[in-house]
């Protein structure tokens, strides 16, 4: 798949078993570090997304749950070719949640955590089995973190804790700073559930009217390409959200 890591081989010797993936560039967390600001612009942002959900869609499509979606879970390409290509890595977590019909296995009732405690979703605090909403979950809180350059809990390494805070948080307020169009992604994926498919084309189109509304295309320059930010978080405070 055009996002996702080329396996080349594996093994084991008597110390370690390991993988042997297609080498790429920088990952996204140290990209976003090394801004000034320690944001993306929204025209990166956006476009990176559009790519990891791609990579987050191909993965679901073939009965595989990635568990740990994070920025240094996905790199640029390496190659002049692949340079502006978005691949997903590290798949240690990964679960398949189809049988071998296809069909969802039933959720274990208790599964223990798997993930990042920054970006696990609250399911996977609460112990829960994690679904295809959980990855999305996981790439909402991603988004909102490039563009504004932090999570409110990113200082607390607690699990227990920050579970908590994201149970009693009103998601919608971390959005205040971003175009009204991702509560769209905001409310479709707090409607899902295990079992649920998510509708992976609405929140491309909700990536792809915001990109048409600010005249922001594919081949522009990435932030780390420009030295600099061209579109600053400023000029996405003009939104409200819905109330």
């Amino acid at each position: 798949k055009d996002h996702v890591c080329r396996f080349i081989g594996c093994g084991r010797n008597d110390k370690f078993n390991y993988v042997v993936m297609q080498l790429q560039g920088r990952n996204l967390a140290d990209l976003r570090r090394s801004q000034p600001r320690g944001t993306f612009s929204l025209s990166t942002t956006l476009r990176l997304g559009r790519q990891m959900l791609e990579a987050i869609e191909s993965i679901h499509a073939v009965g595989f749950l990635h568990r740990d979606i994070k920025p240094s879970n996905f790199a640029m390409g390496r190659l002049p070719s692949t340079t502006h290509k978005c691949f997903m890595l590290d798949y240690g977590l990964a679960r398949q949640y189809t049988n071998s019909s296809g069909e969802v296995r039933p959720p274990r009732a208790v599964a223990g955590f798997r993930g990042t405690v920054r970006y696990a979703s609250i399911n996977a605090h609460r112990n829960k089995e994690m679904g295809r909403h959980d990855d999305l979950w996981s790439l909402f809180y991603m988004l909102v973190e490039f563009t504004v350059g932090q999570l409110p809990w990113r200082k607390i390494k607690d699990k227990e804790q920050v579970g908590l805070i994201k149970e009693r948080y009103d998601h919608r307020l971390l959005l205040r700073h971003m175009p009204t169009d991702f509560h769209i992604f905001l409310d479709h994926v707090s409607t899902l559930d295990y079992c649920t498919r998510p509708n992976y084309q609405s929140i491309h189109s909700c990536a792809l009217h915001i990109m048409r509304e600010r005249s922001i295309t594919e081949n522009e320059p990435y932030d780390w390409e420009k030295g600099g930010l061209e579109e600053s978080l400023a000029s996405t405070t003009t939104s409200t959200p819905p109330h």
